[in-house]
């Protein structure tokens, strides 16, 4: 519930809100990320991408292809954040050069190929083009949409990992509890409780990933 008036506040309407919300649990479904890593990495891309008009459905689809592009090259899911962060950056100031350019070279630089394919230029021209202020927030944001396609079909190949499949199981049990509580009226203690079975799923994710660990 706070997570939708976070949404709501940064979206400018309830309605908005809402349907970010459940953009947000799509994502967790798509790319099995934890809940929430999908919602801060929304969260941090809307305060940019909504001062270039871009709609929810795009804010939302260039969150998940960012996770999506992390996993297919096997980057760690902090180098992900990290790199999410200066990109998000960039798009808050209008232009991604300097610092936020060199970080994400260096922690995500599949996001580098993309913007060097929108821009139609070589990856090794990226730096220079970033130095004259030339990568724009527009240019950002459409070299991930227009990598969607290809994104999806690299990300098809991988398989599942225990941990996103609980990721999925536990997003699951938060909307199961929303409804219930909503629906039936039920107050803080009976929506505690599913949130407790949603913790609990979190914890046995975390107790398989480590099982498997020890057997690979």
């Amino acid at each position: 519930v706070n997570l939708e008036k976070s949404f709501t506040a940064l979206l400018g309407s309830a309605e908005a809100g809402a349907d970010m919300l459940q953009r947000v649990f799509g994502i967790v479904e798509s790319t099995g990320v934890a809940f929430d890593s999908a919602a801060t990495s929304v969260q941090r891309l809307a305060i940019g991408l909504t001062e270039i008009g871009a709609s929810n459905e795009q804010i939302a689809k260039i969150a998940e292809n960012f996770i999506k592009l992390g996993r297919v090259s096997g980057t760690a899911m902090q180098d992900i954040n990290g790199a999410l962060i200066q990109f998000t950056q960039g798009l808050a100031s209008g232009r991604l050069q300097g610092d936020e350019l060199r970080s994400i070279f260096e922690r995500l630089p599949q996001v580098i190929q993309l913007i060097a394919k929108e821009m139609g230029i070589a990856t090794g021209e990226v730096r220079k083009m970033g130095s004259e202020g030339k990568i724009t927030a527009d240019i950002m944001a459409n070299a991930l949409l227009g990598a969607t396609e290809d994104i999806n079909k690299a990300f098809g190949t991988l398989e599942e990992t225990v941990e996103q499949t609980f990721n999925k199981m536990a997003a699951k049990w938060q909307v199961t509890s929303a409804i219930i509580s909503q629906s039936l009226g039920f107050g803080d203690a009976f929506q505690g409780f599913y949130e407790g079975l949603g913790n609990l799923a979190e914890g046995t994710a975390d107790f398989f990933v480590g099982l498997r660990n020890v057997f690979v």
